[in-house]
């Protein structure tokens, strides 16, 4: 019990605490990537520490380091007992377990399928309105905004539009669209579909792009 004690204290601590030291911190926009991979192991440690919590209610510390075979009878033994099963404390880690994996299972597939239809529409209008160029290795759309994003997928590319073109020297074009490209390579709407499902929300569709 004291396991599932300190993991659920800490999965509080770190839910609650260290995004908020995170974001007060300096020296993030310094070392970015290590802030983002802090920010996505903290995340993810609350969803294992949770997890885990729950497991150490349910299954016997006098079994767990008894190898996995040994886990594994008595994980099997634990849903054949109904006396155990019967057992107040159990029965709560197992809900709660199980809603957590739910929970993960549900916002982790609506994040994916709600980012794959607004990619769809948004690479549909973008078939009607952009005009790929070959130079610049970007979509190029009609535009008087100043933007550039790039659409992640299968087939990603880079946007960019007249208005941005016009205002920006070609070394400056090229910078911008590199990073857009930097986005696509490293995959990074993954990263942030990832932290959307752990989240349980989605971003607008008009911060969709990278």
């Amino acid at each position: 019990m004291t396991v599932a004690i300190v993991l659920a204290v800490y999965g509080a601590f770190a839910a609650l605490v260290l995004p908020r030291l995170l974001r007060r911190a300096a020296w993030t926009d310094r070392a970015p990537r290590l802030a983002i991979a802090m920010w996505q192991a903290a995340s993810a440690s609350v969803v294992a520490s949770a997890l885990l919590s729950a497991f150490a209610v349910a299954v016997p510390a006098s079994v767990v380091g008894h190898g996995l075979a040994g886990l594994f009878e008595a994980c099997a033994a634990l849903l054949g007992d109904e006396a155990t099963l019967s057992a107040m404390s159990t029965r709560i880690s197992l809900v709660v377990g199980g809603l957590v994996l739910a929970r993960l299972a549900y916002t982790g597939g609506a994040v994916l399928l709600v980012a794959r239809r607004e990619r769809r529409r948004h690479a549909e209008a973008l078939a009607l309105l952009g005009e790929h160029d070959a130079d610049l290795g970007a979509l190029v759309v009609d535009y008087e905004e100043r933007l550039a994003y790039c659409l992640p997928g299968r087939k990603g590319h880079a946007v960019i539009t007249t208005g941005a073109l016009r205002s920006l020297a070609p070394e400056q074009v090229a910078a911008v669209l590199a990073h857009e490209q930097a986005h696509l390579r490293g995959r990074h709407h993954l990263v942030l579909a990832a932290a959307e499902a752990r989240a349980g929300k989605r971003r607008s569709p008009a911060s969709a792009g990278c």
